[in-house]
């Protein structure tokens, strides 16, 4: 039973001090659309792309972070174009590609019975996952979909402490 656990996307915010970061930000290796809410800047060298919503213009999104080699890459990018006034990592998503097939209704009585941070959400017609959100969502605690071949998702969590948790009890979970 081979498992590999990584990050599949991020999404990251910079608050920065300028007019019009949208065209600070475009270059050469750039493309540049504007749609009626948003400009939107797709890095080809970075691999990311950067949203910027016309109703807050001092806010930078950059979405589709796959290593941790681009957060320093995407951070002096925009800090070599607008004064940065702060970041954080907004969104995350990990997942965890496994084999071993579980009964998710069982997984979902265990949780009822003997997890009392997760609420369990199983609805077998509409989405053939089980959904484990948590229940204190606003302190950063992430939310898990687990797969009937085991395999999983992580998503959200605000810190990389609350996702390594998420990733034992998902494990331990799944192993009981």
């Amino acid at each position: 039973m081979a498992s590999s656990f990584q990050c599949r996307n991020l999404k990251m915010s910079f608050t920065v001090k300028t007019k019009s970061p949208h065209m600070k930000l475009a270059d050469s290796n750039s493309e540049l659309s504007t749609r009626h809410v948003s400009y939107i800047l797709r890095n080809f060298e970075l691999d990311c792309v950067f949203t910027i919503y016309k109703h807050n213009p001092h806010q930078v999104h950059a979405t589709g972070i796959r290593k941790k080699t681009q957060l320093t890459q995407i951070l002096s990018y925009v800090d070599s174009r607008c004064d940065i006034i702060s970041l954080k990592i907004d969104n995350s998503l990990f997942s965890c590609k496994r084999s071993n097939n579980i009964n998710l209704y069982n997984t979902l009585k265990r949780v009822r019975e003997c997890y009392t941070d997760y609420i369990p959400s199983y609805s077998e017609q509409i989405f053939n996952a089980l959904f484990l959100k948590p229940k204190e969502k606003k302190v950063g605690n992430p939310t898990i979909i687990l797969y009937h071949n085991s395999s999983y998702v992580i998503l959200g969590g605000n810190c990389k402490s609350k996702v390594k948790r998420a990733n034992c009890f998902i494990k331990e979970l799944i192993e009981k």
